[in-house]
């Protein structure tokens, strides 16, 4: 329960939701080949940013203890693989 109220949790979820759909999109295809390419690109740019917030906002928030449950969750997951 403790989880579901830490606000963290939702901002690393949505901004996953935007380095998935960023990542994944593809432009349509009926443009010229420079905007099909500028809306291919630009997209991939956003979702790989999207990606290294989710990273940088974990280990920060982890570091602080302050995603205890992910922190956990990870730790157990570590301790499986070894």
């Amino acid at each position: 329960m403790k989880a579901l109220l830490n606000w963290r949790y939702y901002v690393l979820m949505v901004v996953g939701m935007i380095a998935v759909i960023g990542t994944f999109s593809v432009p349509i295809d009926d443009q010229p080949f420079g905007a099909w390419l500028l809306a291919l690109i630009i997209p991939k740019i956003i979702g790989f940013g999207a990606w290294y917030l989710i990273f940088r906002m974990c280990d920060y928030w982890d570091a602080r203890g302050l995603i205890p449950e992910m922190s956990k969750t990870m730790q157990e997951e570590d301790d499986t693989w070894e």
